[in-house]
């Protein structure tokens, strides 16, 4: 069961993955609000394999760990998750994406505005098929 501030290794199809907010660059919280979006606000369930695992190798800190906490960077971003979690909360957050191709942007905004409706729909049915 998922539990808020965990970043948990997802597997899904593509078509079905939000985008990252681009502002959320840097080191904190990005993956994060990706993963609420998708339980709080999509209703996406998110569920445990059973019998399949991850093995997570100890490493060093990630290089932009100290510049983002050093450029005062990390202060903004809390700021900005903060808000991004209200707006979910309330179901209004869309993440800021900027493309240089429109058209791949506006099809994706627009499958996303379905996502919700397509996701339950399709674990519906296999729920029926159980």
């Amino acid at each position: 069961r998922y539990r808020k501030g965990y970043e948990p290794y997802l597997l899904m199809k593509r078509e079905f993955v939000p985008w990252f907010d681009e502002r959320m660059r840097g080191y904190s919280r990005n993956k994060i609000v990706q993963v609420n979006l998708l339980a709080e606000q999509l209703g996406v369930g998110l569920l445990g394999h059973d019998e399949g695992f991850v093995v997570h190798a100890p490493h060093a800190k990630a290089s932009n760990f100290k510049a983002t906490k050093d450029s005062g960077q990390w202060e903004t971003l809390l700021d900005l998750y903060i808000e991004i979690r209200r707006d979910i909360s309330l179901g209004e957050f869309v993440p800021v994406v900027s493309f240089a191709d429109k058209k791949r942007w506006c099809a994706k905004a627009v499958a996303a505005n379905d996502q919700r409706a397509v996701i339950k729909k399709k674990l519906q049915a296999k729920r029926v098929r159980r």
